[in-house]
């Protein structure tokens, strides 16, 4: 590229690809505000940007060097943002680039040159072999660390995931009963010695337990995302998907994530009520065992969110709903967890 075509577009695909992220990957960091937060994503970008540009200015001048210097600047940020969930991830990635790194810089400084050289330009160019041999591979190590979190965030709207199976056929290995060990976990003595992938995945034990216990016809799967101030949980009826704010997921008092769960999973089997409704013959529909499902439609339809006003939102019947179940379930599951602690504290004395 020419260098004013090759500074132009960095600038260009970094707005791009600065608006297209910030939807996908962007969290605040931790005691950071959103705008200092961005504030600090900016000075990466900007540090990495001119950083890249000064490695390739020479002779590698090209879209792909663009395009690996924006990935490599949106990859440092999302490792500090999402550093706890990413850990083992980053690791992993780092040790095998730093090991790779290393050795190809070892071949680099013991090559023989075919041409003769003098002393000086032979180490020259042996340094700018490094430097090109450490941006290429921090450039592909940040795009194999970013592509799944990208592919995650498109597809299902969060940038993690359980491990745990979200199944669409539910039989009694998803009953309470075979999962209490698991569940028991979100007990809050438990919970803060968790990591936030085993968190998760004992909120996935939990959907797919009430999901049998529901009788839903589909999986519910369940990630973290960060959310807008004041919004710790949602469900999507399109994905089959419920999203918690990865901030509520740091949270200690998990008995208030578990309210969280069963108030999306709610919203979950109020969806399949109205989609039963809706195939019913018209005959059918002013049965008395049909009457929520009827304004759940309408609401739907129409609904409020809390941008539409406080008060909108919180009267719907399907919100209103949703709490009371949330309440009664939550506190169901706190006596389960209870009863479960003492039998096992029972067969240990025994």
């Amino acid at each position: 590229m020419e260098k004013g075509t090759y500074i132009f577009d960095h600038i260009l695909w970094n707005i791009i690809l600065f608006m297209w992220g910030k939807h996908l990957l962007f969290c605040c960091l931790s005691g950071f505000t959103y705008s200092e937060s961005l504030l600090i994503l900016g000075l990466i970008i900007l540090l990495v940007t001119v950083a890249g540009i000064a490695m390739t200015w020479k002779d590698k001048k090209s879209f792909l060097n663009i395009l690996g210097h924006i990935i490599t600047a949106w990859g440092i940020y999302t490792a500090i943002a999402y550093l706890d969930f990413f850990k083992t991830r980053l690791i992993l990635i780092g040790g095998i680039t730093l090991v790779i790194t290393i050795l190809m810089i070892l071949l680099i400084l013991f090559y023989k040159m075919k041409k003769p050289m003098k002393r000086k330009r032979v180490i020259r160019r042996k340094m700018r072999m490094v430097i090109r041999c450490v941006h290429r591979n921090v450039m592909i190590s940040m795009v194999i660390f970013v592509f799944p979190i990208v592919i995650s965030s498109f597809f299902r709207g969060t940038i993690l995931n359980a491990e745990v199976e979200a199944t669409r056929v539910y039989g009694e290995e998803h009953s309470l009963d075979a999962n209490m060990e698991i569940i028991a976990d979100i007990d809050p003595e438990r919970w803060e010695r968790l990591d936030l992938q085993q968190r998760l995945n004992v909120c996935q034990t939990i959907i797919n337990c009430e999901a049998y216990s529901l009788g839903l016809s589909h999986e519910v799967s369940v990630g973290v995302v960060e959310m807008k101030e004041a919004i710790v949980g949602g469900y999507d009826a399109v994905r089959h998907h419920i999203a918690i704010d990865i901030n509520h997921l740091r949270n200690e008092h998990s008995y208030e994530i578990l309210n969280t769960l069963i108030h999306e999973i709610t919203h979950a089997y109020q969806y399949e009520q109205v989609h039963l409704y809706q195939t019913l013959d018209e005959k059918y529909r002013n049965l008395v065992l049909f009457s929520d499902a009827s304004v759940y439609m309408k609401e739907f339809a129409n609904y409020q969110n809390t941008e539409d006003g406080v008060e909108e939102y919180y009267n719907q019947k399907v919100e209103a709903d949703a709490r009371e179940a949330a309440e009664i379930k939550s506190t169901a599951y706190i006596q389960w967890i209870n009863e479960y602690w003492e039998k096992m504290q029972d067969d240990e004395e025994y």
